[in-house]
């Protein structure tokens, strides 16, 4: 869900912005921060243990979306109890109870 958060996010933005950027998942910050994601294309789609990235559709798509912009990455700890990081999680939650509703 990380992935798609990103994704989402940044697909809604028009034209290209500099971006700031706030996630709670080290993953995808470590991915960008130590620029994982070129080794990966480079490589052909595999991970430093010569297997193929887990889902590497959405990262393709993540790294789409942040080549259309200046992004910034920060991480934040989630479940904290900083209130953008709390709002995301309930917004989430919600999400998935009104899809399971369906």
């Amino acid at each position: 869900m990380e992935l798609r958060a990103a994704i989402e996010g940044l697909a809604t933005i028009g034209g290209a912005r500099d971006v700031a950027l706030y996630t709670d998942s080290t993953y995808v910050m470590h991915c960008f921060r130590d620029r994982w994601w070129a080794k990966w294309e480079a490589n052909g789609w595999l991970n430093a243990a010569r297997q193929p990235v887990s889902n590497r559709d959405l990262w393709a798509r993540l790294i789409a979306e942040t080549r259309r912009h200046a992004v910034t990455w920060h991480w934040v700890k989630g479940h904290s109890g900083r209130p953008q990081n709390d709002r995301v999680d309930l917004l989430a939650r919600q999400a998935i109870l009104t899809l399971a509703a369906r």
